[in-house]
């Protein structure tokens, strides 16, 4: 990924993780808004053309994959964001639960 790529990226997922985290109170149906699928649009763009992308989101065994390895920490606590928020919904997490992870979140960036 080009340097340009990855600020872009970074911004995207910044603007994200400020959004989200001013909401109050943050449920679950966070997967549904706006805000994820423009982010969604806004990656896609970003990334279309990039000779690398982040694949932690399709690999079937832990760990970060090759492109997060090579990456800042924020990046990629920011993308581990936008998967988790993203699949929120779906995971039934908590109020309480994603409450935690902003809070978590937060701190590690």
């Amino acid at each position: 990924m080009g340097l340009s790529t990855d600020k872009i990226e970074r911004n995207i997922l910044r603007f994200l993780f400020d959004s989200v985290s001013s909401l109050d109170p943050i449920d679950n149906s966070v997967s549904d808004t706006k805000i994820i699928r423009d982010t969604q649009n806004k990656l896609k763009n970003a990334l279309r053309g990039a000779k690398q992308r982040c694949t932690c989101a399709k690999r079937t065994w832990g760990g970060p994959c090759e492109v997060c390895q090579t990456s800042d920490n924020e990046l990629v606590h920011l993308r581990n964001f936008y998967r988790v928020i993203k699949k929120a919904k779906k995971h039934q997490m908590t109020t309480e639960e994603i409450q935690e992870f902003v809070e978590n979140t937060s701190n590690k960036l």
